[in-house]
């Protein structure tokens, strides 16, 4: 190619020339072959950079060799994988609170507690109940013993003839009132004491104890409440028992549940850490649905590692949950299995060498013609489809362009 007098060449850009020349002009040899690389870059990015082709109009990718992961996703909120609601069992007001919100307790350990004086003075009571009785068992005892003398006295008297059998007979019946006066005794103190074991355990119920290890995740108590108490318990606070392993309770649609099992792997997101993917394995798949007006899930158990401690329960999760894995497949985008030449719509270099048939096809240019290739859907992840045919890989598949 010829060049002019300026040192351009006929085809170049005036612009690109005008700032090329202005560099040599300043003797800047560095900056010019810096400017030319720059402009070499921009020109190769172009090269390969994804665009319809305007020599023939389609819009083509190329099939290539790889793994194709099926995912289904699903999101639900993320819950201690063990929790316990902690409440009261008895009515009254709160006397004080000892721990808060993320406090760590240990099993046994008093979480709060209510106003005793009412079940204290119910002890007293119960024991005071307790002491009459034992008091009237020992005075019926007493008395049975004379009665039983009083007998024995009578049998002696009459086996000498000098008492009357009647007496013998009476004093009998008198030992026998005195038996069941003794007996009645034991049941009053039985009954005692199990009034105050009663007015004892409520007694203990005023203080709210922690029934395992963990932490505080909810407090929903302050000092001087009411607390209410009628056919169950109020909860006053909610105990999770390990934090470092947690679960993420999510929904899957009823046409992906049965493609879902136990110990698949999965990934998911939170909108409070959206750069970072956390990883899980399914442990449960509920067999019951979950109705939503007219869409139908099941709700689907994920066991999260949280030893970063970064989750916390209520957190939602975005999920996508790993159902199947083709390993070294031909891979094409989904939108090639879509795409149909329409009659009439072609140019006179680039009919169809063969009409495509029914079922799943792809279409490939080969010398400037359209090829269809007859193929069979593996699996696809929604971009890509892994497919088993005489795909070529050498060849552009078209996704898209005049004819379509």
């Amino acid at each position: 190619m010829a060049g002019r007098a300026d040192g351009s060449s006929d085809g170049a850009d005036p612009e690109v020339v005008r700032i090329l020349a202005k560099a040599k002009g300043r003797g800047g040899k560095l900056a010019a072959g810096v400017l030319a690389a720059v402009l070499g870059l921009v020109a190769l990015g172009w090269a390969f950079w994804p665009h319809t082709d305007a020599a023939d109009g389609w819009d083509t990718a190329r099939a290539e060799r790889g793994d194709l992961v099926q995912r289904v996703t699903a999101v639900g909120p993320i819950a201690a994988q063990h929790s316990v609601e902690v409440g009261s069992e008895l009515s009254g007001r709160v006397a004080e609170v000892l721990v808060d919100a993320n406090a760590v307790v240990e099993a046994g350990a008093v979480l709060a507690r209510l106003d005793d004086t009412t079940p204290r003075q119910a002890v007293a009571q119960a024991e005071a109940q307790r002491a009459q009785a034992e008091a009237q068992r020992q005075q019926a005892r007493a008395a049975l013993a004379l009665a039983r003398h009083e007998r024995e006295q009578a049998e002696t008297l009459a086996a000498a003839r000098a008492l009357a059998p009647d007496d013998v007979r009476t004093a009998t019946l008198q030992e026998q009132a005195q038996r069941a006066a003794v007996a009645a005794a034991d049941a009053a103190v039985a009954s005692a004491e199990a009034t105050l074991a009663r007015a004892e355990e409520e007694l203990r119920k005023t203080e709210i104890l922690a029934p395992i290890d963990g932490v505080v995740v909810r407090r929903l108590v302050d000092p001087g409440q009411m607390v209410v108490s009628a056919l169950q318990s109020v909860p006053l606070f909610e105990i999770a028992s390990d934090l470092m392993t947690l679960e993420a309770v999510v929904s899957v649609d009823e046409a992906d549940v049965a493609r879902v099992t136990v110990g698949q792997p999965a990934t998911f997101t939170v909108t409070a850490w959206p750069d970072h993917v956390f990883s899980a394995v399914v442990t449960s798949v509920d067999l019951a649905p979950e109705l939503d007006k007219r869409v139908v899930s099941y709700a689907t158990e994920l066991e999260v590692d949280n030893r970063e401690g970064l989750l916390r329960p209520g957190l939602t999760a975005t999920a996508e949950i790993e159902v199947g894995r083709l390993s070294d497949a031909v891979l094409v985008p989904a939108e090639a299995l879509r795409f149909a030449p329409r009659e009439g719509g072609f140019g006179p270099h680039d009919r169809p060498r063969h009409a495509g048939g029914d079922g799943p096809t792809v279409w490939q240019l080969v010398d400037g013609e359209l090829v269809p290739v007859p193929v069979r859907v593996l699996g696809t992840d929604g971009v890509r489809a892994a497919v088993d045919g005489a795909v070529m890989l050498d060849r552009p598949v078209v996704l898209a362009g005049r004819g379509t």
